[in-house]
């Protein structure tokens, strides 16, 4: 069955599986759109049915009209540069009492950046971070970081960037004999005017936009990335390492108690106005940003110039718009006389119960939250934050805000009254490891709802092989299930010793596993031997000893081989062992519903 046949099939007896709720559900497959009755006098598990109905088609692409999808992305980007180049500061979005609240937001932004009396970007600053990145690159051959630096043409949007890698490679001999080798083969670096804009997918109905940044550019992006994110740490407490986490447990109090209401922008980095900015930021801040961007891009009407300050593919811009939406929440809360408790831990000794001493730490959350533009404020705040948001050219996005009622989304995760009830998203079912991926995902979504979907799973299961992996392993490897479910002969035990020669397994569980195939270059030369396998698979390949030295001192090279980043994913079949095999990994789904997902994934996989 091919995975457009699949889907409609699926999404018949997904139907079928929740209609047996008695929920007043009305489905539209056409136009993708669910509704139910009363949403706040909905429980839990009915909601929880209606998310998963909606979320389950919103991201599906393997039967969509894709030219409308980049059409609606294009038509949506070109909408907001032009309102990035009006951008003017309308006064008429403004109460009669935010214009103190502007003000708080500049004095917010200037003490961001101001570090001691002196800015927080310099060169000395960002040099220490530098990096190519792990994305693609004009003129690059591949995404790895020893082919950007020594076998492929760099490229620039200006000379600045130029400039700047020219002072980075005369700091260190080896970096000076990698670049001489590089210019002998490849050339100069070069200015490149513009970068093609790229769609890729998202939504159903509208794809996303990715511009990579030339090579140069991305390197010293990465450097001001790395630098804004440390400053947000000390500054803010924001780590966006695991921000997230405290997001969804603040939109889940909010749920609860009303207290924290969330808030979504529509487009949020796309209509961060370069005119904006200039107004608000320090100036030696802004000049840094503004010189490190790219100004012009590649679209299907031609090349266009950039108003906003960054686009979908240039590094500092999540966290730049972090920094933005936190200055403006803090802004809000001082101008209106709340208090402010930023995320913090908190260290103490603690007499232990045999009379020792021990290091305690506490996490204090705060009452305040950013990520990107997940925003999560105190109710009385909202509305205010929302004007200055639109002051500042931001859209608040109604239909993904909420400051009333029982519900709060936040991070991936959607509270009623305290519940996650967040849906299962599916983008394809072309591949035996996107339905392994959509069998596991229902399977711990009906372990936190216990909604059973027996039709819609013997489906799926009928569609794969059967291979069966622990309940820890990747989503994609095959279909976690208990121990008590095992019966293929892929899955034993080692009851025996192996030799000195080879890793001793006994008491361990083998099994076959999927896991992605790494594709890598050999980092030698074969311009001598033209008939050595690699020498025919790149007949470009040539020797860049500083190159490869650099490589393996930042860790990029894998038993010799240069591994890059793969966009198709190829899988091959491989050996796991698991020294335990019902083992919950904490702050999982499956741990935090043990129980409950056993019970299910036995109903569902046991062939007894």
């Amino acid at each position: 069955m091919d995975s457009t046949d699949l889907w409609f099939t699926l999404y018949d007896d997904l139907n079928g599986d929740l209609r047996g709720l008695d929920a007043d559900i009305s489905v539209d497959f056409q136009n993708r759109t669910v509704d139910v009755g009363n949403i706040a006098a909905c429980d839990p598990r009915t909601f929880a049915a209606v998310s998963l109905l909606r979320s389950i088609v919103k991201k599906f692409q393997d039967e969509i009209d894709q030219d409308a999808a980049d059409k609606a992305a294009f038509d949506a980007f070109h909408e907001a540069n032009a309102s990035c180049e009006a951008w003017k500061g309308d006064e008429s979005a403004l109460g009669p009492y935010d214009e103190v609240i502007v003000g708080e937001f500049r004095h917010q932004l200037w003490d961001f950046f101001t570090v001691s009396g002196y800015g927080l970007l310099s060169e000395a600053s960002i040099l220490p971070d530098v990096d190519f990145g792990p994305g693609s690159s004009p003129g690059a051959g591949d995404t790895s970081f020893l082919v950007k630096l020594g076998h492929s043409p760099l490229t620039a949007a200006s000379q600045l960037p130029i400039t700047l890698f020219d002072g980075w490679v005369r700091d260190n001999p080896h970096r000076v004999d990698a670049e001489i080798s590089r210019t002998y083969s490849m050339g100069n670096p070069v200015v490149v005017e513009a970068v093609k804009i790229t769609p890729v997918p998202k939504t159903a109905k509208i794809s996303r936009l990715v511009k990579p940044e030339p090579s140069l550019n991305m390197m010293f992006q990465k450097g001001v990335a790395a630098v804004l994110r440390r400053r947000l740490r000390t500054h803010f407490g924001i780590n966006l390492e695991d921000q997230p986490e405290v997001n969804r447990r603040l939109a889940q109090q909010g749920s609860r108690d009303g207290m924290y209401g969330t808030l979504d922008l529509k487009a949020a980095s796309d209509y961060i106005s370069v005119r904006m900015l200039k107004k608000f930021l320090p100036r030696d801040a802004f000049n840094w940003l503004y010189a490190l961007r790219s100004a012009k891009a590649s679209t299907p009407e031609g090349v266009v110039e950039l108003h906003m300050m960054c686009t979908m593919g240039n590094d500092f811009c999540f966290p730049l718009q972090t920094i933005l939406f936190a200055c403006a929440v803090r802004a809000v809360y001082r101008s209106l006389g709340l208090p402010i408790r930023d995320r913090k831990v908190i260290t103490s000794l603690r007499e232990a119960p045999d009379g020792k001493l021990d290091l305690h730490r506490e996490q204090v959350d705060p009452n305040w939250t950013v990520f990107g533009d997940d925003i999560i404020v105190r109710r009385e705040a909202f509305e205010p934050l929302c004007r200055l948001l639109r002051y500042l050219g931001g859209r608040p996005n109604t239909d993904k805000s909420f400051n009333e009622g029982p519900f709060r989304e936040s991070c991936g995760a959607d509270y009623l009254n305290g519940t996650n009830v967040r849906g299962v998203y599916c983008t394809t079912l072309k591949t035996m490891q996107d339905r392994y991926s959509l069998i596991n995902s229902l399977t711990d979504w009906s372990a936190r709802t216990l909604i059973r979907l027996p039709r819609t799973m013997a489906l799926l299961l009928s569609s794969v092989a059967r291979v069966e992996v622990p309940p820890w392993e990747q989503p994609d490897s095959g279909i976690r299930m208990p121990l008590i479910c095992i019966s293929t002969p892929d899955v034993y035990r080692c009851y025996k010793h192996s030799d000195n020669s080879r890793p001793d397994y006994w008491g361990s569980y083998l099994y076959k596993r999927y896991v992605p195939r790494n594709e890598g270059r050999d980092v030698g030369y074969y311009g001598d031997e033209p008939e050595h396998p690699e020498a025919r698979r790149f007949p470009q390949t040539y020797w860049n000893a500083s190159a490869v030295f650099l490589a393996a001192l930042k860790g990029s090279l894998r038993g010799g081989r240069c591994v890059c980043r793969l966009y198709e994913t190829p899988y091959r079949k491989r050996l796991g062992v698991a020294p335990c095999w019902d083992y919950a990994v904490p702050g999982t789904v499956t741990s935090q519903y043990w129980r409950q997902w056993l019970a299910v994934a036995t109903g569902y996989f046991s062939r007894s």
